[in-house]
């Protein structure tokens, strides 16, 4: 099932969920793994800004996310026109 919810400023959001997937746990929080988030969407909607949000809120809770950063044409962690990858500490 994909459920699409658009905020009204040219973001949307899909839920890929399948209605045949059992449910799903809660998160443990020893666990070292966390979500993996895919951000993507039209120029100028919000992703690096929302990123940003996404990457200080698990710094602050005391996990260290791994930013990877496709977006060759405006790169948050390198020189344009390159990928990068980095663990984000603080």
């Amino acid at each position: 099932e994909q459920q699409a919810a658009s905020s009204g400023g040219g973001a949307t959001t899909t839920n890929m969920s399948s209605n045949n997937a059992p449910p799903k746990e809660p998160m443990d929080p020893t666990s070292i793994e966390g979500p993996r988030v895919l951000l993507c969407g039209p120029s100028d909607c919000g992703k690096s800004s929302l990123a940003r949000t996404l990457l200080s809120y698990a710094s602050k809770l005391g996990r260290t996310p791994l930013l990877i950063d496709i977006d060759s044409s405006q790169n948050m962690l390198s020189v344009p026109g390159t990928i990068a990858a980095s663990p984000i500490t603080s």
